[in-house]
């Protein structure tokens, strides 16, 4: 039995580094050492999750000619830890194949929290159904709680994580102040939504698979890395120096105060701003010299469009210029915004310029004050000065 004092629910963070495979969860101990390498812990808190890899577990068992009554052993451990740790877990109906025969392919068991249902106000649920009085069924008679399968969990692209950590990188939302770090991840999801990346996930989902990623870069080996060891040599390369930059942020984020994490934020938003203004600027420009290039091509007779363009390609071209009118306004919108910003600093920093030069001129006046009384004094007594 673990000798780890603290519950599921007060559990802070799946810590990978302890014993256990999966993230050394308290709940782990009560299993034995052979099925731990099963299963795996995502989340923190209430959002915790426990995952049973059965796919695994049944290749086990058919490699070592394991019987069904040792599955159904790990199922009652899997019951009893479950349910002392204050997480629950889905059944279904009996199946005279045992629970682990035919798994669905990549299939999961998931145990999430809470153990109590909304519905049963506050009561635990009945896992087996009211038993009729009298109907001569006893405990030994009842059947064994059955786990029922669910689908494989959602399966992300390389180009998605790496995508991830990058907007995560630019939005930084560690670093957010109090009460703000939930608004700070939905941004982050909904820049990659926008980009038709982690489409159907949730705030959760990202969260979870950013600290299992700093988790993977801070050791290789740790059962929360899983989902980087999937992914492709080139995608793990272009992660190594932004798992970096993430990692620090993290930390910095720890120890930072509230006004600090406010200044950054401000700061990070602010450059962003600016780097997207830049960019637009960039590419307006782009399309300006693309355009005047095209032109310049098509000086000949023989390769001069017709004078008179379809109605249809006029029409075209009239909402291509509107569009291309209104993203320069914009651009333009916010070049002034970051102008005004730095001139503001430019301001305060010559201010505190011509601060330090007077303290610095009054100091010179007062030591020559000093000298000319000194040289005075000499002169007008000669004899003291010799």
């Amino acid at each position: 039995m673990n000798n780890n004092s603290t519950t599921a629910k007060d559990d802070t963070y799946i810590n990978s580094t302890r014993n256990h495979p999966g993230g050394g969860h308290p709940a782990y101990g009560d299993l034995p050492p052979e099925y731990l390498p099963y299963l795996t812990a995502y989340g923190t808190g209430d959002d915790l999750e426990l995952d049973f890899d059965y796919e695994a577990f049944a290749a086990m068992q058919s490699k070592q000619g394991r019987s069904g009554s040792e599955a159904q052993g790990v199922q009652a451990s899997l019951s009893g830890v479950t349910t002392g740790y204050g997480y629950n877990y889905d059944e279904r109906s009996h199946n005279s194949a045992g629970p682990f025969a035919s798994p669905a392919a990549g299939a999961y068991a998931r145990f999430s929290s809470p153990l109590m249902d909304s519905d049963t106000d506050g009561e635990p649920e009945d896992q087996h159904g009211v038993a009729s009085e009298g109907g001569g069924c006893s405990d030994a008679e009842e059947e064994p709680q059955m786990i029922r399968l669910r689908k494989p969990r959602m399966t992300y692209s390389s180009a998605e994580h790496e995508a991830l950590v990058r907007v995560a990188v630019d939005v930084n939302p560690w670093g957010a102040p109090y009460r703000q770090k939930g608004k700070a991840w939905q941004t982050v999801l909904e820049t990659l939504q926008k980009q038709q990346k982690f489409l159907g996930a949730s705030v959760g989902t990202i969260r979870n698979k950013m600290d299992a990623m700093i988790a993977w870069q801070a050791d290789n080996n740790c059962a929360q890395g899983r989902i980087v060891n999937n992914l492709s040599d080139s995608t793990k390369h272009a992660l190594a120096a932004l798992l970096d930059r993430a990692s620090e942020l993290k930390a910095m984020a720890e120890h930072a105060t509230e006004e600090e994490k406010a200044k950054a934020q401000k700061k990070a938003e602010d450059d962003r701003i600016g780097g997207e203004a830049i960019r637009s600027a960039s590419l307006a420009t782009f399309r300006k010299r693309k355009r005047g290039e095209d032109t310049d091509t098509e000086s000949d007779t023989e390769n001069r469009p017709p004078a008179q363009l379809p109605k249809q390609g006029r029409l075209a071209k009239s909402a291509s210029s509107t569009t291309s009118s209104f993203e320069q306004r914009d651009t333009t919108q916010k070049l002034v915004k970051v102008i005004a910003a730095g001139q503001q600093r430019q301001e305060e920093f010559q201010k505190q310029v011509l601060t330090q030069m007077q303290v610095t001129n009054d100091r010179c006046l007062r030591v020559l004050e000093n000298l000319a009384t000194v040289v005075a004094q000499r002169l007008s007594h000669p004899d003291t000065a010799q």
